[in-house]
């Protein structure tokens, strides 16, 4: 009762009058044991605990929370070896494995910590661990199936500032950096202020960069390339279709300025300006899937459907993933 009603200290006396009365009483020593953690007395918790396991060495109870002292006391290995005794005991239960993954984890056994996660997964698709499973593969440098886990993650919680600003750092890593920024965006608009100074340091630093390559060599079309580019994460869309221009005028097969001015044209509702330079960056590059791809969004503002979806067809054949996830959801 006193348990209940969180008061600790006075729980203590009885679970220890009940022990007396009945020293095998395994349930007052798993609750005795919890009542030690929350007065963060960890060392006789485990006391406790263990007396509970040697009364009954099949206690699932004892063995779980055994596990999650360890992991405050950081002993990685013993909260690994507690849970594996524990997944003998019920191999069924998803929550274990979960567990046992984070353990793993802490101690840097990336691989055992994906594996477990994987297989918490098998057993309850449900179990929501894809957020943990995508920092254990980035540390193993599988950014491509970090994205992937970070992506399933927003899917169920699409309002996860975090996931979507683990995600652009996993983009950046790939140099990815339309998509880096892109999600950076969306976790600040759902209140990430890490997300906010990364943007903000990102910007500085990308248009004070650009602006430098351009005083060192006022003809380079990369440049003025990247210039526009932080214009855009700025919404200063006409000056960057001005840096664009300049950087084709200067480099006329710049295939990505012109792809990146019709992107810029179509956040403008220019659909028409959009599509001319799309085709100009796949006349130059016959195999530049994201430019299929947005032209095929030209073209549905358009509404040249027949179009858009030969372009689209045309950027999945190229190894484009949004126009494959376009064809799968529709």
């Amino acid at each position: 009762m006193k348990l209940k009603l969180k008061d600790y200290e006075g729980a203590i006396p009885e679970y220890t009058k009940a022990i007396e009365i009945n020293p095998s009483y395994e349930e007052a020593y798993n609750n005795r044991g919890l009542v030690k953690v929350q007065l963060k007395d960890y060392e006789g918790a485990i006391s406790d605990y263990t007396k509970a396991i040697e009364i009954n060495p099949s206690s699932l109870e004892a063995y779980s929370r055994l596990g999650l002292v360890r992991l405050d006391l950081e002993d990685f290995e013993g909260a690994i070896a507690d849970y594996t005794k524990a997944i003998e005991i019920n191999p069924s239960d998803a929550g274990l494995y979960k567990m046992r993954a984070n353990s793993k984890a802490y101690s840097k056994d990336y691989e055992g910590a994906i594996a477990d996660y994987t297989k918490a997964l098998e057993i309850n698709p449900k179990e929501l661990v894809y957020f943990q499973r995508s920092n254990a593969k980035s540390n193993l440098g599988d950014y491509e199936g970090a994205i992937a886990d970070l992506s399933k993650e927003i899917e169920v919680n699409p309002n996860s500032a975090e996931a979507f600003y683990f995600r652009g750092l996993m983009k950046s890593k790939l140099k990815d950096y339309e998509g880096e920024i892109a999600d950076l965006n969306k976790a600040k608009e759902l209140g990430s202020e890490v997300a906010k100074k990364t943007l903000n340091q990102y910007l500085e630093s990308s248009s004070s960069r650009s602006q430098k390559e351009l005083e060192i060599d006022p003809i380079s079309a990369e440049a003025y390339c990247s210039r526009a580019n932080s214009k855009i994460n700025v919404e200063d869309y006409e000056g960057a279709i001005a840096d664009y221009t300049k950087a084709i005028e200067i480099n006329p097969n710049y295939a990505e300025a012109y792809n990146n001015r019709g992107l810029t044209k179509l956040k403008l509702e220019d659909s028409e300006g959009a599509v001319s330079d799309h085709t100009k960056a796949i006349e130059i590059n016959p195999s530049y899937a994201k430019a299929y791809y947005l032209r095929a969004a030209a073209k549905e503002n358009l509404d040249d459907l027949e179009g858009m979806i030969t372009d689209l067809k045309k950027a999945k054949e190229l190894g484009s993933e949004d126009a494959n996830k376009f064809f799968k959801t529709n």
